[in-house]
């Protein structure tokens, strides 16, 4: 290595994680300053073997192009020592976060007060302020499961604390890392209810920001993904489609990459869509982007391929079939149903529970729309067979929905009748929030018992217009208002 080579050598060496913490420290300390060493270290790190020749004339200034390069070199060198630095405190604060989860699972809340109070100290040394959320939050989790105050901090005085860290933070920490920011909106469900989305910060934050100043396309990602949160927080999901679409765009300059996570992303930005498609009963793009999402394993250089071909064709296919359901495509719905649940079935081991429960009882739905009883009461026993009956109630009630809603049609009243009451009483007991399951299980009681055609008539006629501004409302999970439309249109 030559003195003249020295910076070159310098920029090879580093990590990508180091120049992209290089160009956001130096944008942030003194950025008018260090915007021409920005741009010199852009230059040098394209060029493949040093030429200075080259890089001479993009700075036509007066200041002598060696003073230029020492700057750079003498950046670099104080950035790293800061980036190693923080590297090596934040892997003692995921150490302890670690062992904190490790302390609480065992119901060991002394302990893992002790550990949170430690890391809490030197959060507050470091300036660490996403780690100081992290463990005020793990000791409101104590203080929630003891119904204990922590010594010297009360827990009244805790929404105070978060409120000054939160705004702290929101203030420090670099655009780049706005997908830091959005997982502190999520904390109106946390325990003691004391960490209630910052709006009027994060309103704020993202009115002065816009996709102008948004710099790289992670940048702008970022910024997309903060919006689609927001919108999520705020329950618009016309919103939450629209910036859903707007990140796609981002993401679809890193799906062919070739990186796993990356292409995965894509996948979940298009899944994304599709569901607020399903809420807002806007079905005409979803063949769209379900077929971005079967594209995505197809683009060269993808590795680990089975992994995204799994992923792919999982999320493609749960969407598939219920397109076609609401196209009113009888025989493309069947065909896609049988492929779809023949995947499920093959790859049992490495679909997610939840997947298990939901699929089977979409299904059952369907086929009993379609008259396809025998293949409705399969994917049920499949549903109520599942070893954790407690995974996604709000499946499970489905699949109550389904099956009562077809018996009662084929006229099998006494099985009705024995079934009706565990229903009711599973949806007590599990807490479902939506009246519509209610009011439908309401309205086969009432025709179970109905003397004659004509009162059964005024049952269903009953139940179509409690039901009627539910269904409509997207606020009812789509799955009910499946259910309340595919039982209106059997028996009315």
């Amino acid at each position: 290595m030559s003195k003249k080579t020295a910076l070159f050598d310098l920029i090879k060496a580093l990590e990508p994680s180091e120049k992209g913490f290089f160009k956001r420290y130096a944008r942030m300390e003194n950025a008018p300053a260090n915007l021409p060493a920005i741009q010199l270290f852009d230059a040098i790190a394209r060029q493949k073997t040093y030429n200075e020749e080259k890089l001479r004339p993009l700075f036509p200034d007066d200041i002598p192009f060696s003073k230029r390069k020492k700057y750079l070199y003498d950046l670099l060198l104080d950035t790293l020592e800061d980036y190693h630095q923080k590297r090596h405190a934040k892997f003692k604060m995921h150490k302890w976060l670690g062992q904190f989860w490790v302390l609480y699972q065992k119901e060991l809340y002394a302990q893992a007060t002790d550990l949170a109070k430690k890391a809490l100290n030197f959060s507050l040394t470091q300036g660490f302020k996403e780690y100081e959320l992290l463990f005020y939050e793990m000791l409101s989790r104590v203080c929630a499961k003891t119904k204990q105050p922590l010594e010297n901090c009360p827990i009244e005085q805790f929404p105070a604390k978060i409120e000054q860290t939160l705004n702290a933070y929101l203030d420090q920490i670099e655009w780049t890392n706005i997908s830091i920011k959005k997982s502190y909106l999520r904390k109106k469900e946390m325990s003691l209810g004391i960490h209630s989305p910052q709006y009027s910060t994060i309103k704020a934050l993202l009115k002065n920001k816009s996709e102008k100043n948004c710099y790289t396309s992670s940048d702008l990602a970022h910024f997309y993904q903060a919006q689609l949160k927001m919108a999520e927080l705020e329950g618009n999901h016309d919103q939450q489609l629209y910036w859903a679409k707007k990140n796609l765009e981002v993401k679809s300059d890193f799906s062919s990459s070739g990186f796993v996570n990356l292409s995965s992303n894509y996948i979940i930005a298009c899944q994304n869509i599709l569901y607020h498609s399903v809420v807002l009963n806007r079905w005409e793009e979803m063949p769209l982007f379900i077929e971005k999402i079967r594209a995505t394993p197809k683009h060269p250089g993808i590795k680990n391929l089975e992994a995204i071909q799994f992923h792919a064709d999982l999320v493609a296919g749960a969407y598939e079939y219920p397109y076609f359901f609401y196209a009113d495509k009888k025989e493309a719905c069947l065909k896609s149903m049988a492929q779809y649940w023949e995947f499920i079935r093959e790859n049992e081991k490495k679909v997610e529970p939840v997947w298990q429960v939901f699929i089977p009882a979409s299904m059952s739905l369907y086929y009993w729309h379609f008259g396809k009883t025998e293949q409705a009461e399969d994917k049920l026993n499949f549903l109520f067979n599942t070893t954790d009956s407690n995974i996604q109630p709000r499946f499970q009630m489905l699949g109550r929905l389904a099956f009562l809603g077809m018996h009662l049609e084929k006229g099998n009243h006494v099985l009705v009748e024995n079934r009706l009451p565990e229903a009711l009483r599973y949806l007590r007991t599990k807490k479902i929030k939506n009246d519509l399951p209610k009011i439908q299980l309401s309205a086969i009681q009432q025709m179970l018992h109905a003397p004659t055609p004509k009162k059964q008539q005024e049952a269903i006629n009953q139940f179509e217009k409690k039901s009627s501004i539910l269904i409509k409302d997207i606020k009812t999970p789509f799955m009910y208002r499946d259910a309340a439309s595919v039982f209106l249109k059997k028996f009315q």
